[in-house]
């Protein structure tokens, strides 16, 4: 990897907050043996940008109506098309075969 190889986050700040927390509640970073404040700090250092009041963030995210996980929700919808796509264009591939 290039050593000015950058990383920039383009969604929401929020989503952010809310796949960390995520991250962080599945114990997925060091077996959970890392605290929500270091683990929000590194991820949002990793982009170079200031992670705020994320609890203020995350009590936002607790009070939406519909979906209180949009981006995990839009993420697991992404990567599900994703997989259907593949699926799909292997079917034809094969068919052609």
């Amino acid at each position: 990897m290039k050593s000015d190889f950058k990383l920039q986050w383009t969604a929401d700040v929020t989503d952010l907050v809310e796949i960390t927390m995520a991250l962080h509640e599945r114990r997925a970073i060091n077996n959970g043996e890392v605290s929500i404040t270091a683990l929000v700090n590194f991820l949002f250092n990793l982009f170079g940008m200031k992670p705020g009041n994320f609890f203020s963030t995350y009590g936002v995210m607790r009070t939406r109506a519909n979906s209180r996980t949009l981006f995990l929700d839009e993420l697991k919808r992404s990567f599900e098309n994703k997989m259907d796509r593949d699926d799909n264009k292997e079917i034809k591939q094969e068919r052609k075969n």
